[in-house]
């Protein structure tokens, strides 16, 4: 079964910047994830303001109100903790993609970080796992993606993700670093269980 420890250190570096030489100096990503967050927000990010990955919109959703003004704002989402942000990766995103139940780490990663970057993710795995796209995965998806051999449901995966960037409209902005991004989840058929 995959494990969502296997994935935080390539989100840590897509989303925060972290350099492999960081990555190598702080091998525990909360530290990892105190050197490296930022405490200045994008507001260029498709999904709006951003910090390390969490926009404000999911912030609002499951985040907490870290100066106890009462509001979850910018100001929260400046301040996110560590725990915060796992907490949000795993329950927003990892949880939701059931990838505990998810047989290759690699395919799970794909998935996952994919779901990270869109909210379009869900339908595009389950087109291409060939299950009824709702948008929810559930038992039939996991089924599916577990009876496909791993391999070549990682490429497919791969290739389904990156069609998804090129359709939209900013494409040309951010394409080559979704791409980086995307080819930087390797297969490990040894990542299988």
């Amino acid at each position: 079964m995959a494990k969502l420890d296997y994935l935080v250190i390539h989100v840590l570096k897509w989303e925060c910047g972290a350099t492999q030489s960081q990555i190598c100096q702080f091998p525990n990503p909360g530290d990892l994830f105190n050197v490296v967050k930022t405490t200045k927000l994008n507001s260029h990010d498709v999904g709006g303001w951003t910090n390390s990955g969490i926009t404000l919109d999911t912030w609002r959703r499951m985040g907490y109100d870290n100066d106890d003004d009462g509001n979850r704002d910018l100001a929260d989402l400046r301040a996110m903790t560590y725990e915060q942000w796992y907490g949000i990766i795993r329950q927003g995103y990892w949880d939701r993609a059931q990838a505990d139940d998810i047989l290759n780490q690699s395919v799970a990663n794909m998935i996952v970080d994919f779901m990270i970057t869109s909210g379009g993710a869900p339908r595009v795995v389950q087109r291409t796992v060939g299950v009824r796209a709702d948008g929810i995965i559930g038992p039939r998806t996991i089924a599916a993606i577990n009876a496909q051999p791993a391999d070549i449901l990682f490429s497919r995966l791969t290739s389904a993700r990156l069609h998804y960037y090129r359709r939209l409209p900013t494409w040309c902005r951010f394409g080559n670093g979704w791409t980086r991004r995307v080819r930087d989840i390797k297969f490990d058929r040894r990542a299988s269980r």
